[in-house]
């Protein structure tokens, strides 16, 4: 806040001192204070986050961290299962990404989800093409879901082929 504070009144100065923003200002009939309004507030107590078997937690109001909570011995209120998952992934990135996958599973172990691990298929290049065949396929398969890896951000047109073929 001290801070913020201090930006905002840095801006007042600015608007108030610039004499052609000022005259901008006086044909509306505005202005702007030089100091800050000061507004009474009050800190509400944190909310109970409720899991399933009567798990309850909050969180630490000076940060609203519930994680520490939620990563011992929480459950979800309720979950489904993620049976059938299929990642598609060039195979210069199986690696990675199959930890990642493994990290998922286990992440899904912890709150009460039962996530099996995924099916991989890897691709030889990160063609369009490539993508386009492994989707055919794993569409033919019906999974619940299909994570498709994509090797870096400027593979726009890669992503949009992708989407319109979901």
């Amino acid at each position: 806040p001290a801070k913020k504070s201090q930006a905002l009144m840095g801006f007042s100065n600015r608007v108030n001192n610039e004499q052609d923003i000022k005259d901008m200002l006086n044909k509306w009939n505005l202005g702007f204070s030089t100091n800050l309004a000061k507004i009474n507030g009050r800190l509400l107590d944190p909310e109970a986050i409720l899991g399933s078997g009567g798990c309850k937690g909050t969180y630490n109001t000076s940060n609203a961290d519930w994680t520490k909570f939620v990563t011992r011995n929480w459950k979800c209120l309720s979950s489904v299962s993620l049976k059938k998952f299929m990642v598609i992934v060039p195979e210069k990135f199986a690696e990675e990404t199959g930890k990642f996958a493994t990290a998922l599973v286990g992440a899904g172990k912890g709150i009460g989800m039962e996530i099996k691990a995924p099916k991989m298929m890897e691709l030889r290049t990160d063609k369009a093409g490539d993508y386009m065949d492994a989707l055919s396929k794993a569409n033919e398969k019906n999974p619940e879901m299909i994570m498709i890896i994509i090797p870096n951000n400027k593979s726009v047109e890669l992503y949009s082929i992708i989407k319109k073929n979901l």
